[in-house]
């Protein structure tokens, strides 16, 4: 029971790092749509002006890491490697995330706090919903970041894969269970 909690607790956490390396993009506009500089700029009052674009500026740098950390150091601990037998590319069914949450943000007036709490309300109902449900692996900012995503069929049955690398039917892979199907590799096993 505990082992099974533990395993969705994980599963959760990978969906949850997904959606913040979907946010890359989006971090860095808006600390620059909600930084302002003070008419007096000593380091205090522009440090205290910019409390908000400091954090986005510490997301993006966190989101740097995440991105590294898929890309290049991940230890899977999940599946035995198996061959790809049919693999088929499905980059296109995340261009829908882009419209649903880029693009509201970046037209978002943030000089108004309201406006502010609002878009940061709708990009955690957002988040809930993309890691609660197949979503999370569909956005295009996984696309701009080299990810690609593929439904393939092995010898153990069909899967959904976010991967770090190009693969084709014949690719030997390990992958990690995200949950509902979905699956990451890092790309093909040596």
């Amino acid at each position: 029971m505990a082992g099974k909690r533990n395993e969705k607790m994980s599963t959760a956490k990978i969906r949850i790092k997904f959606y913040l390396l979907s946010l890359t993009l989006a971090f860095p506009i808006l600390a620059i749509q909600t930084s302002s500089w003070p008419k007096i700029a000593t380091l205090s009052s522009v440090l205290i002006s910019n409390i908000f674009p400091i954090i986005f500026i510490a997301l993006t740098l966190n989101c740097i890491y995440l991105y590294w950390d898929f890309k290049f150091s991940r230890d899977y601990a999940g599946d035995l490697p198996e061959k790809i037998t049919k693999c088929d590319s499905v980059d296109f069914e995340a261009v829908s995330f882009l419209a649903t949450y880029i693009v509201p943000i970046v037209f978002v007036d943030y000089e108004k706090v309201k406006n502010f709490i609002s878009a940061m309300i709708v990009l955690v109902i957002i988040g809930l919903i993309f890691t609660r449900t197949r979503l999370f692996y569909s956005n295009p900012v996984l696309s701009v970041l080299g990810f690609r995503l593929y439904k393939i069929t092995t010898e153990r049955g069909e899967k959904s894969i976010i991967s770090a690398t190009k693969l084709s039917a014949g690719d030997v892979i390990r992958t990690e269970n995200l949950g509902d199907g979905i699956y990451y590799t890092k790309g093909i096993q040596q």
